[in-house]
């Protein structure tokens, strides 16, 4: 009798979460627009309702693209997951 296969690993997602705004408010509203191709009225819905997941991705190296993006914006960002 064959042993069963072993379960599959579950695939790690990481979460890139705006914790905060920042000051600079048009800047940040404007890359949240860009990077997730939002409406500015959606962008800033966004960024008013902080803390919010911005992005899903299995991309570690993808999170930490928006990451950096998101900071250099004035915003305070984490990932989570992982």
């Amino acid at each position: 009798m064959a042993a069963p296969a072993p379960a599959p690993e579950p695939e790690r997602t990481f979460e890139v979460v705006l914790v905060d705004g920042g000051a600079r408010l048009i800047e940040i509203v404007r890359e949240i627009r860009d990077l997730c191709g939002l409406a500015i009225h959606e962008a800033k819905a966004m960024v008013d309702r902080a803390p919010q997941v911005v992005k899903q991705t299995r991309d570690r190296g993808e999170a930490e693209a928006f990451k950096q993006r998101l900071e250099g914006s004035g915003g305070t960002v984490e990932i989570r997951g992982g």
